[in-house]
Order: C-alpha cells, then structure tokens, then sequence
C-alpha cells in the first residue's frame, strides 16, 4: 500500500522486520505470561529498570574537567 510505502521511506526495511516480529510474538509471549505462576508475576510486576546509582550532591556540583570532576 501507499502508506507502508511511505514508511519504508522514512524507517529502514530492518527495523520494519524487527517490528512485524514483535508483532507476530505477541500472542505466544502472552500465553507464556499466562502460564507463569502468580508470584514470579508478581516479582516481575515489582522489579524497575536497571538504574545508575544516586550520585552524591557534592559531586553534582563539582567540575568536569578531562574525565575528572574537579
């Protein structure tokens, strides 16, 4: 069609692959949810992204200068 035409322009034809994967996995992926047992569900439910660690206000404030703060 005209509009998936006008896609192909503007996103490379890989990530278009990569899209319609995910797509297509959507249904097997959530039949495996469903099966997994409540408490691992929950587990995942509660879990946060990997995160940097707090950085120290003394330290915000401090100069970079050649990879060092100052």
């Amino acid at each position: 069609s005209t509009q998936f035409k006008k896609v192909l322009k503007t996103i490379s034809l890989n990530n278009v692959q990569r899209w319609m994967k995910l797509v297509e996995a959507q249904e097997p992926v959530s039949k495996a949810l469903l099966s997994l047992p409540n408490d691992v569900v929950d587990n995942l439910s509660k879990s946060s992204p990997r995160r940097s660690p707090p950085v120290a206000k003394d330290v915000v404030s401090g100069r970079l200068q050649e990879g060092k703060f100052i």
